[in-house]
C-alpha cells in the first residue's frame, strides 16, 4: 500500500504539475493570441482608416473631375464664341475691304469727272478769252464806220447790246 499510494500520489502530482504547466502553456498562448488579436483590431482600424481617408480622397478626384469637366465644357463653348467672333471679324474685314474698294473706285471717277470738269472750265475760259479777243476787234473795225449823224457804228452796237440785254431779262422775268 503506501508504495501504491506513493506511487499514485507521485502520478497524481505529476499530472497536476502536467496540467498545470498546460495551462500556464494554454495562457501564455491565449495572452499571445489577445496581444495578436489586439494587434489585428489595431491594424484593421488602420486600414478601416485609410480606406475612408482614400474614398474621400476619390470623391475629392471625382468632384474636381466634374468640375474639370464643367470647365473643359465651358472653355469649348468660349473657344467656339471665339471662332464665331474671329469669323465675324473676317467678314467685317472683308465687307470694310470691299467697301473700301468701292470708295476707291468711287473717288476715281469723282477725280475723273473733276479733271473733265476742269478741261471744260479750260476750254469755256479758252473761248471767252477768243470772244473778248474778237469783241475788240470787231469793235475797232466797226468803229472805222460813221453813220449818217455822224455817230460811230461802234457806240450804236453797244447801245443796241444793252437794250437787246434788257429785254432778255425782261422777258426772263415775264
Amino acid at each position: 500500500g503506501a508504495r501504491r499510494r506513493s506511487w499514485l500520489i507521485g502520478g497524481v502530482q505529476q499530472g497536476v504539475d502536467g496540467t498545470v504547466r498546460a495551462m500556464e502553456e494554454g495562457a501564455a498562448e491565449m495572452d499571445a493570441g489577445t496581444a495578436a488579436a489586439a494587434e489585428a483590431a489595431a491594424a484593421l482600424t488602420a486600414i478601416l482608416g485609410s480606406v475612408d481617408e482614400v474614398k474621400q480622397q476619390i470623391d475629392e478626384i471625382a468632384s474636381g473631375s466634374e468640375q474639370l469637366k464643367g470647365s473643359s465644357t465651358e472653355m469649348l463653348g468660349v473657344v467656339g464664341e471665339l471662332k464665331d467672333i474671329a469669323g465675324s471679324s473676317a467678314e467685317s474685314v472683308t465687307n470694310i475691304a470691299s467697301i473700301a474698294q468701292e470708295n476707291a473706285a468711287g473717288s476715281e471717277q469723282v477725280s475723273a469727272a473733276a479733271e473733265e470738269m476742269t478741261a471744260q472750265v479750260d476750254q469755256v475760259s479758252a473761248a471767252a478769252v477768243d470772244l473778248g479777243r474778237m469783241s475788240d476787234e470787231l469793235s475797232t473795225e466797226v468803229s472805222a464806220f460813221r453813220l449818217d449823224d455822224g455817230e460811230s457804228a461802234a457806240s450804236r452796237v453797244v447801245e443796241l447790246n444793252v437794250t437787246t440785254e434788257a429785254d432778255e431779262e425782261e422777258s426772263e422775268a415775264a
